[in-house]
């Protein structure tokens, strides 16, 4: 059932305290809605009362009927839209997927959503891309999230460099 595999079954606020990378703090208050289509109208109910939306997208299962409706709902709103490619370790601990499929993989997972956003919003919305950081991957199962910025900066503030001016 749903609580055996620790799906969400009501809409469940949460609310913290997020600092950027300038060292400001907002407040964001993350509304999690159940992602299974008998409980589409409260998703759509908790759309009308947010600034934006993060469609969190399993990597193995891709778009499914109620992320559609969602996507819809939130153009329709007039919503900003980012992207969460959630359980991203399943590609590769499950399916054993080599990193040229995996990446493959998630690049038609984004390409797939812009098709949707781009459809159902006449091409008016911006594109989804890793690039722009509208774009995370995750695994909750894990305790991971990172985007490309992120994961750059994780990568340069653990790197070794043979000169102190960095790159060279």
């Amino acid at each position: 059932s749903e609580q055996k595999r620790r799906m969400s079954l009501v809409s469940t606020p949460l609310t913290t305290i997020l600092p950027d990378s300038r060292g400001k703090s907002y407040a964001m208050t993350i509304l999690d809605c159940p992602g299974h289509t008998n409980f589409h109208d409260e998703s759509v109910a908790a759309l009308r009362g947010v600034d934006g939306a993060v469609i969190v997208l399993d990597a193995v299962e891709g778009i499914m009927i109620h992320t559609e409706m969602i996507v819809r709902q939130a153009v329709a709103e007039g919503l900003p839209i980012c992207l969460m490619i959630n359980k991203v370790d399943r590609l590769i601990v499950e399916l054993k997927m080599p990193p040229r499929d995996t990446y493959y993989k998630l690049l038609n997972l984004i390409d797939s959503m812009n098709d949707l956003i781009g459809n159902a919003s006449n091409g008016r919305y911006p594109k989804l891309s890793p690039q722009r950081g509208n774009v995370a991957f995750s695994s909750a199962l894990h305790g991971w999230c990172f985007t490309l910025e992120s994961y750059a900066q994780l990568y340069l503030d653990h790197c070794c460099f043979e000169d102190d001016e960095g790159l060279g």
